[in-house]
């Protein structure tokens, strides 16, 4: 290890100086002794500035080690940061994309059950303008009839329950009166898309009083 040259040329030239007229041998052996505790001094003192050195040079390679991890964990946390943002992104595209199909297909239901409703009450017209229209002629068949075979007073007269006149209206036999009842059956059955279930109970109670009426 190279020492200072400041360091070793100086006591040298001293002891050069006072080796040239040494005042005795002992004085000469003290000065040779002085000089070498100063040159351990010397070498104690550059070797602590080396250590020192060291030391410096290794906190500066963990700094910037340190430096380095703290930035691949900083880059890493972003990467992990981001592919969980972009997954989060993706999941709540997929979710609001459900969510408009579960809206489209509830909105497609809602209009078909109010085509469906809408396509009853239109039947339901439709009938009860033929049951109507059915009743009137069978009536003004029915009154023709009795004239003819019994008069006016042989006319009978059939009560119906206020709640279902008009679904049978006309029906003045047995016959008639179930032929009357399949057709209500068929459009009100809960089977079918136009069906009612409590329209139906009230044909089935109408249906058994007539019943009763004509079995009479």
């Amino acid at each position: 290890m190279e020492q200072p040259r400041c360091q070793m040329e100086e006591p040298l030239q001293e002891t050069e100086e006072e080796s040239v007229q040494p005042e005795t041998e002992e004085q000469a052996v003290q000065q040779k002794r002085s000089w070498e505790e100063q040159q351990k001094i010397h070498q104690k003192h550059w070797e602590e500035q080396q250590r020192m050195a060291e030391k410096r040079r290794e906190f500066q390679r963990e700094l910037a080690a340190d430096r380095i991890r703290f930035q691949e964990e900083l880059a890493s946390d972003r990467r992990r940061f981001l592919k969980e943002l972009t997954a989060d992104r993706r999941r709540f595209e997929q979710e609001q994309q459900e969510f408009y199909l579960r809206k489209e297909r509830e909105e497609r239901r809602l209009a078909e059950r109010e085509r469906l409703i809408k396509a009853k009450w239109e039947l339901l017209e439709m009938e009860l303008q033929k049951l109507a229209g059915e009743r009137e002629a069978f009536e003004k068949k029915k009154e023709a009839e009795e004239v003819k075979m019994h008069g006016v007073q042989g006319r009978m007269k059939v009560k119906y329950p206020s709640e279902m006149e008009l679904f049978f209206s006309g029906v003045e036999n047995e016959v008639d009166m179930k032929k009357r009842y399949r057709e209500l059956i068929k459009i009100f059955h809960p089977d079918n898309s136009t069906g009612d279930t409590q329209t139906l109970q009230m044909i089935n109670r109408t249906y058994e009083s007539l019943k009763k009426q004509f079995s009479a």
